[in-house]
């Protein structure tokens, strides 16, 4: 094919796709919908594209949300967890404290008792024993502390239902593990609180329950009979074991006589 072939050729062609353009436009301009339909189409793509906007926006806002939800949850565990370590501390403080407080009116109560005061030494001993029901020391200390104060009555039958009574705190207390001289001493007395017999001699006898009363007030002018009597097994006048009774009552061993 020579080159005026080719080009006439290609004059053909063009002329060919001017007309079918040509003939599309025709067909578009005589089709009264056409058009309609193109703006249609864009539309439902401007609107597609809206909607896409749209959740896109709902999307990030919900995103938005939720990572404030969750700064405001983590802000709140963390206050929770502020306001928890704040209250243990104050409970720790406040546990620390009444341990402190408790030790030292244990401490008080044991020295009051060591050293001879008895009758300051019951109520503390007896709130001791409320606050430590399982504390077997405080109830020997307690049990003897009572029976001690028995002494000290005048009415009988006062002294009776107290030693009664120091024998039930005795039971608690060898019932909790104690068995010391002592609380043996406060278990030996008659199960019904009666008189226990300290000498045959009636005359030693009173000689010894006024000198122990008067000792256990704290009276030693009136007491010097104690340390002239012959001591028997009993818990608020003699000390068979003065390692065991630890200074409990406080009196001198040689002044008491053994024979």
């Amino acid at each position: 094919m020579n080159h005026r072939n080719h080009l006439s050729l290609l004059l053909a062609g063009g002329l060919i796709a001017s007309g079918i353009a040509l003939s599309a436009q025709q067909c578009r301009a005589e089709d009264p919908g056409y058009r309609k339909r193109v703006e249609r189409r864009v539309e439902e793509e401007k609107a597609a594209e809206r909607e896409r906007v749209q959740r896109r926006e709902a999307e990030a806002e919900e995103a938005r949300k939720e990572e404030k939800e969750r700064v405001a949850r983590r802000e709140a565990e963390s206050e929770e967890a502020r306001k928890e370590a704040h209250e243990r501390a104050k409970r720790r403080e406040v546990e620390a404290e009444a341990a402190s407080k408790a030790e030292h009116e244990r401490a008080r109560a044991f020295e009051l008792y060591e050293s001879g005061k008895i009758l300051e030494a019951i109520p503390m001993l007896e709130k001791l024993a409320t606050d430590h029901p399982t504390d077997a020391v405080i109830f020997e200390r307690w049990a003897c502390s009572i029976a001690t104060y028995a002494e000290t009555l005048a009415d009988p039958e006062a002294r009776k239902q107290t030693r009664v009574h120091a024998l039930q705190i005795a039971r608690k207390a060898k019932a909790l593990g104690d068995n010391s001289l002592m609380l043996r001493h406060v278990l030996d007395l008659p199960e019904d609180g009666s008189e226990p017999v300290l000498s045959t001699s009636k005359e030693v006898d009173v000689a010894m329950r006024t000198a122990a009363a008067a000792f256990i007030r704290g009276d030693l002018e009136n007491a010097p009979s104690l340390h002239r009597s012959r001591p028997r097994a009993y818990p608020v006048l003699h000390r068979t074991d003065p390692t065991a009774l630890h200074g409990w009552p406080p009196v001198p061993t040689s002044s008491v006589r053994t024979d």
